[in-house]
């Protein structure tokens, strides 16, 4: 019993950090479109006011991706 709930806990222990992994990848490629977006509604004058909020959540969702990597998840 105590091999069946180990590799079970093994098991879960490698989908979560594999998601994890994923969900920071994820962030990643979503704060360069944002901040790119943002950029071009701003800079063009598209949209001065959204794409300066853009850019400003671009840059929130950086800084917060950037410190969660700080903390080491070992596979």
């Amino acid at each position: 019993m105590d091999r069946v709930s180990e590799e079970a806990y093994a098991t879960l222990k490698h989908t979560l950090v594999k998601a994890y992994y994923i969900l920071i990848s994820l962030a990643r490629i979503l704060y360069l479109v944002l901040g790119l977006a943002g950029s071009i509604a701003w800079f063009s004058g598209f949209s001065p006011y959204k794409g300066r909020k853009m850019v400003i959540g671009a840059l929130i969702l950086a800084i917060l991706t950037e410190i969660i990597t700080r903390f080491n998840i070992a596979p």
